[in-house]
């Protein structure tokens, strides 16, 4: 029995490109922004993504889980904090305003 018929086709949680993946579970990227990781996790944020940050961190999400949350660095949720104007980047571990 061939696994063809258990494939489906998803996009891409990083560039929202379409691809075929039998993969069911977890952050799904294709095979271009799986081989670069870094940069996904750097890609620019829409307004929506930084409402959502600001909106978390003030329900008392942590950095860290917001960064797993949306599959972005640690230091990008911070630069979307600080663009949403409830954080400061340049103050030493940074501080809620």
């Amino acid at each position: 029995m061939s696994k063809k018929g258990k494939t489906k086709i998803i996009k891409c949680s990083i560039c929202g490109r379409e691809f075929e993946t039998s993969y069911s579970g977890g952050v799904i990227r294709c095979s271009e922004c799986s081989k670069n990781k870094a940069a996904a996790l750097e890609r620019p944020y829409t307004r929506d993504t930084v409402f959502l940050v600001c909106k978390w961190f003030s329900e008392g999400k942590t950095i860290p889980k917001i960064a797993k949350l949306l599959d972005r660095s640690e230091d990008n949720i911070r630069k979307a904090l600080e663009r949403g104007g409830v954080y400061d980047v340049t103050s030493k571990g940074g501080a809620k305003l």
